[in-house]
């Protein structure tokens, strides 16, 4: 790695900027580095050079066409003993990731490489968090899965963070059987929202469980501040038809 190379200026400012991803890109992709065109050539200079990295990438990019899929997670190991910068490492894991998951079905190693890059560009990368949230829900690891879906809520917009807060719901009342989270949580969606426009038919499903009923007065108190009166006086009828409704249950018992 010649710093002194002009390109390599630009990568550095890039990688700086948090465009590890792009940095990496015009590293293998600029005319005024060295291009290697044919695979034959590239593992010739990579015998000499073990730390080539144009050279990896395109006998990697090949092994994966082709199908050698083991070769090229070797690749990609190759190359992250070369790469120091955060963002450029992450994009590496993750995409040796997604072989492992999809391509090799080496789940527990695909699992290590995405928290690996997560770590790397810690706080937060949105396409990571939803790569380990897509591994975690189909293993059904819930426990695991919560933090990310927690971590998701609190920097994505505001149409998203509805979704996988409706997701955490579920999973707290349908999985975990955790009732004093699942109101906590639907008491945050209804705040985001300042509505009850998606909360009507969770709170009606969620009643369903015994357990549930009793905390839903500590909903109506949560909401106090983030409905409007309207809403507010909605939710109280609400709450009161269902208990109401368990109480006839009760006493005709």
């Amino acid at each position: 790695f010649d710093s002194s190379h002009p390109i390599h200026t630009i990568l550095y400012s890039l990688a700086k900027e948090g465009k590890g991803s792009h940095a990496f890109q015009l590293y293998c992709q600029d005319p005024r580095i060295p291009t290697v065109k044919q695979e034959t050539t590239s593992q010739q200079i990579l015998q000499k050079n073990h730390y080539h990295v144009e050279a990896i990438h395109l006998i990697r990019q090949q092994a994966i066409q082709e199908g050698r899929y083991n070769e090229a997670i070797t690749l990609y190991q190759q190359e992250l003993k070369i790469h120091a910068i955060p963002t450029v490492r992450a994009h590496l894991l993750s995409s040796m990731g997604d072989l492992l998951y999809y391509r090799l079905q080496r789940y527990h190693e695909a699992q290590q490489a995405y928290q690996l890059a997560l770590q790397a560009v810690q706080p937060s990368s949105t396409d990571l968090l939803l790569s380990l949230v897509e591994f975690y829900r189909d293993f059904r690891q819930y426990e695991e899965l919560i933090p990310l879906l927690q971590n998701l809520v609190a920097i994505l917009p505001n149409i998203y963070r509805l979704k996988f807060l409706r997701e955490l719901i579920h999973i707290y009342i349908n999985k975990l059987r955790d009732y004093p989270a699942t109101i906590r949580t639907l008491g945050e969606l209804i705040a985001l929202q300042s509505s009850l426009s998606l909360a009507t038919d969770i709170i009606e499903d969620i009643s369903g469980f015994p357990q549930i009923r009793p905390l839903l007065l500590s909903l109506l108190s949560k909401c106090q501040q983030s409905l409007p009166p309207q809403e507010l006086t909605q939710l109280k009828l609400i709450i009161c038809r269902i208990l109401f409704l368990e109480k006839s249950y009760t006493d005709a018992q």
